[in-house]
């Protein structure tokens, strides 16, 4: 079995690492401590069976990285860690697909079992994780893609539609979809007013464009 560990903390990802070689003695275990790293890594290694990813990694956007890999012809699994339990970031993943979260503190423990069962089918969230994202389900019954995330906080930086869309190099037109789609999404009549309540459920709180 060949892992991909992602995570910007270089401890945290060496400590996985040493335990996951030593309880799986067979499995190649590769490290990445961004999302751009690890697409050159999976670029580089088409067989890898696993990824283990941080959730808040710190300027990337973890959600974009991961519907990547969803959307790749041999996808492999995908567990998420996080020491967050910010509940937009949370729904987001879930809504990709992501069936398998788990929060960092105290996951070594239990984290071999996890990976086993997961190449096995079965999917796994931590309790207190899906206690959250289920008593905020009706919240986010519509969630922004990772696309309409990053026209948002394009949005939040007082960007027009043409500037949005020189950044993302993408049509005004397609801009002005999105931007469409937002304001349904958050009920809202003006930009202001979509911006102000992404902020108050946590949409604009986490991850930041790094340009």
């Amino acid at each position: 079995m060949k892992l991909l560990l992602v995570d910007d903390h270089e401890l945290v990802i060496d400590g996985f690492a040493i335990l996951l070689q030593q309880q799986l003695p067979n499995s190649i275990i590769l490290q990445a401590t961004n999302c751009a790293n690890a697409q050159t890594c999976m670029e580089n290694n088409n067989d890898i069976d696993l990824i283990l990813l941080d959730l808040c990694i710190p300027g990337d956007d973890t959600l974009g990285f991961m519907q990547k890999v969803l959307e790749l012809k041999n996808t492999p699994k995908i567990i998420v860690v996080t020491g967050s339990q910010n509940i937009n970031l949370l729904y987001q993943a879930y809504n990709l697909g992501i069936k398998t979260i788990v929060l960092k503190q105290g996951c070594q423990v239990s984290i071999t079992k996890i990976i086993q069962e997961k190449m096995n089918g079965k999917d796994y969230i931590s309790p207190e994780l899906k206690q959250l994202i289920l008593a905020h389900k009706n919240d986010f019954q519509s969630v922004p893609s990772p696309k309409q995330n990053l026209v948002l906080k394009l949005m939040s930086q007082g960007l027009r539609n043409q500037e949005i869309a020189d950044r993302l190099n993408i049509s005004e037109t397609t801009v002005k979809s999105h931007v469409s789609a937002l304001l349904r999404m958050f009920d809202s009549k003006s930009r202001t007013e979509c911006i102000r309540r992404a902020e108050k459920i946590g949409v604009l709180s986490e991850q930041t464009l790094d340009w």
